[in-house]
């Protein structure tokens, strides 16, 4: 293995082996195999687990790590943790399932933004460019679906479909800086026919 990644989950086990584990504020991690070291890219703060070979660097983030310092293996693991650099500020975010405002936001996507799906578009500002993710599910269900989008930003703009008119849903939204910052908000909605 050279290289691996995991986005939007905790834990990559291949072959038996974990190769990365992640706490729940971790969005992303790229992990890059050399003889000599390991480079390690990743999103969000808190803890992130790797296994220790015969590498005696971990760069992470650009910042390289020696086995004499914190954050050397333990148990045959690199573990380090990420500290938070501070929140990041997410605006109030509005919802519309106008067709005009669905259609703008789905071009270029195949099969989106027909009537019968029922979009609806999801907006917020981002005090620095941030990615953005959504996770949602109908009231009572733990079926969650989600939709990412990686651009670094401050207008975010996503798109939830298919939706069933008269269901409410839970919305979880999160957004993510490249320095670590992280803004949450969760919402519920209410889906409805679209606007003509």
């Amino acid at each position: 293995i050279v290289e691996a990644g995991l986005v939007g989950g905790q834990k990559l086990i291949y072959s038996g082996k974990t190769l990365i584990e992640v706490g729940p504020e971790i969005a992303s991690a790229d992990i890059h195999y050399a003889s000599d070291k390991i480079t390690v890219d990743v999103r969000g703060n808190g803890r992130i687990s790797m296994p220790a070979g015969s590498e005696k660097t971990l760069v992470l983030n650009g910042k390289t790590l020696s086995g004499g310092k914190k954050g050397w293996w333990w148990k045959r693991r690199w573990e380090v943790e990420l500290a938070s650099p501070g929140p990041l500020e997410l605006s109030v975010p509005t919802l519309s399932n106008d067709l005009e405002v669905v259609s703008k936001a789905t071009i270029g996507v195949p099969g989106r933004g027909n009537r019968t799906e029922h979009p609806v578009v999801v907006t917020w500002k981002t005090s620095l460019p941030a990615d953005a993710s959504i996770e949602y599910s109908p009231a009572g269900s733990e079926d969650w679906k989600r939709n990412m989008k990686p651009d670094a930003v401050t207008a975010q703009r996503l798109v939830l479909s298919p939706l069933s008119p008269g269901t409410t849903y839970r919305i979880r939204i999160r957004s993510a800086t490249e320095d670590g910052r992280i803004g949450k908000t969760q919402l519920t909605y209410l889906c409805r026919e679209a606007k003509p």
